[in-house]
């Protein structure tokens, strides 16, 4: 059917009455999947043409709005045409934006009247809710749009943020149903329904606000913080800055609604939030109001975390945010919070902890003296961090000493390579042979026999070997690091003093490993 040899009135017309989805279903039923002439094929014309004759849409764009005579399908398709334009940076201009806000404006006016609900037909066709998911695209694509933005806020401010505060109160999306853990975790179900977008529409209505939070704004992030949806309450911790920055003292006033970590019937909302709050950046200035919350979260006994999926491990993300303040901000060895998440029993925060400052500081590609300059990372603090792990009481998991593997660049040396080897002997001692990420050290195994031999036969000898049997830790064959290790080998060899230790450890490994170490019997004959 090829819709652009009529007018945008006559097909108003026949979408009402000869293009309705059962009079197509009647006359198409019988159409191959791929090639469909019946509702969907006209959907996807639809949207096609919407592209090609926007302002003739636009200018009738009210009169595709009739929920009792055009199918929910047809007003999604048409959007979704428009959705696209946006996606792809088609320039729409202000009055083509205010046509669609008004647009929106009448949906929002009827769903207020009745609620839309979600189809109970098993037919492959968009309802009324999808049409509201795409409504709140199109709505982030215009409010998000550097240069429409400002022009668009100005004129329509009020008519967006009603829409915005309607979209909020769409029940069926997310549903209780799309919160079990089949669907997802919440960030993905949040973005995927109605509520979860509508909220990232709130933040950014707040801040083409300005630097305050209006009073209009308030009322409806109170009445967001009602709302029973983890998935809801994910975002709302995701993008606690960007409201806090503006109004300190409200959300002060709202961080128990927030975070009610003291409601014990609220422990799925309090999780949802913390973990969206965890997922994203790191403020210096939220760290050192919310310890209190990082002190909660630390003494918080995993076992009693929802069983669901999350974004990425609680104790992980918790992990990720104290490591960060240890790099970037103020968080020092001794400090109250420091003190204490270290003696609180946890090996998945502690070994997260190390593994991360490696790998986001030491092993990425652009590590050095430019980059660590850069962003203000110190090397000394992060090696006052090494040098504690080693020498304190504080009985640590052998398992979190495993994270320094991401503290060896493969490339190039970032910190003192002889400090990097004495440190690597006993780390790997500590780690019962456990090393993350082992591609580092191997690349630099050589280098590092040149350096320092006695530290490295010793950095071998507790990678290879624990309590004089096979390390259980080594994820790679030998045949996989032969060469790497028998050339390191052959350097500490030509020390004299160390002969005797390379014949003992290559001996030993023989008669345990048998024939998987017959090549280290080179470095003898060397």
């Amino acid at each position: 059917m090829d819709v652009a040899e009529y007018s945008v009135d006559q097909i108003i017309e026949h979408l009402k009455t000869d293009w309705s989805p059962t009079a197509l279903k009647e006359q198409y039923g019988s159409d191959a999947f791929l090639s469909p002439r019946g509702t969907e094929g006209l959907g996807d014309a639809l949207k096609g043409d919407v592209k090609k004759r926007l302002d003739a849409y636009l200018d009738k764009i009210n009169s595709f709005f009739d929920r009792e005579k055009i199918a929910s399908h047809y007003v999604y398709s048409l959007i979704r045409g428009v959705e696209e334009m946006l996606r792809n940076k088609e320039v729409v201009s202000l009055e083509q934006a205010g046509k669609l806000i008004q647009f929106f404006t009448s949906i929002k006016d009827d769903g207020l009247k009745a609620a839309f609900k979600k189809s109970e037909d098993k037919e492959w066709l968009a309802d009324w809710i999808e049409v509201h998911k795409v409504i709140v695209d199109v709505l982030l694509y215009l409010t998000e749009n550097k240069a429409l933005k400002e022009s668009l806020h100005t004129a329509h401010r009020d008519q967006i943020r009603d829409v915005i505060s309607y979209l909020l109160s769409v029940e069926g999306s997310p549903s209780k149903e799309h919160e079990k853990p089949e669907y997802g975790e919440p960030y993905h179900v949040a973005i995927n329904s109605v509520r979860g977008r509508a909220f990232e529409a709130l933040v950014v209505f707040a801040e083409n606000d300005g630097k305050k939070i209006a009073e209009d704004v308030k009322d409806i992030y109170r009445k967001v913080l009602k709302d029973e949806s983890i998935a809801v309450h994910f975002v709302i911790g995701r993008y606690l800055a960007v409201f806090y920055f503006r109004d300190k003292e409200f959300i002060e006033e709202m961080l128990s609604e927030i975070f009610p970590k003291d409601e014990p019937a609220k422990k799925d909302v309090y999780l949802a939030s913390w973990e969206g709050y965890l997922s994203n950046t790191l403020y210096d200035k939220l760290f050192g109001e919310f310890k209190k919350y990082y002190e909660h979260a630390i003494n918080l006994d995993p076992a009693i975390y929802t069983e669901r999926k999350y974004t990425k491990s609680l104790d992980e993300l918790l992990a990720t945010h104290l490591a960060l303040a240890y790099i970037h901000l103020d968080l020092k060895i001794d400090d109250l919070l420091f003190d204490l998440f270290w003696n609180t029993s946890n090996i998945i925060r502690h070994h997260e902890f190390a593994s991360f400052i490696g790998r986001s500081c030491l092993t990425r590609d652009q590590a050095g003296d430019e980059w660590l300059k850069e962003h203000n990372v110190s090397k000394e603090k992060l090696l006052e961090f090494w040098n504690w792990m080693l020498k304190t009481d504080v009985p640590i998991e052998p398992r979190a000493f495993a994270g320094f593997g991401f503290w060896i660049n493969p490339n190039k040396e970032v910190i003192d390579d002889k400090t990097v080897i004495k440190n690597l002997a006993v780390t790997l001692k500590k780690s019962e042979g456990e090393i993350d990420w082992d591609y580092g050290l191997t690349r630099r195994l050589k280098t590092f026999a040149e350096i320092d031999s006695t530290n490295t036969l010793e950095v071998i000898k507790n990678y290879l070997l624990k309590d004089g049997e096979l390390s259980p830790h080594r994820r790679s064959p030998l045949f996989s690091l032969e060469h790497e290790i028998k050339e390191a080998l052959i350097v500490i060899y030509k020390d004299t003093s160390l002969k005797k230790g390379v014949e003992d450890l290559i001996n030993t490994l023989i008669e345990k490993g048998s024939s998987a170490f017959w090549g280290l019997k080179d470095v003898l004959e060397s």
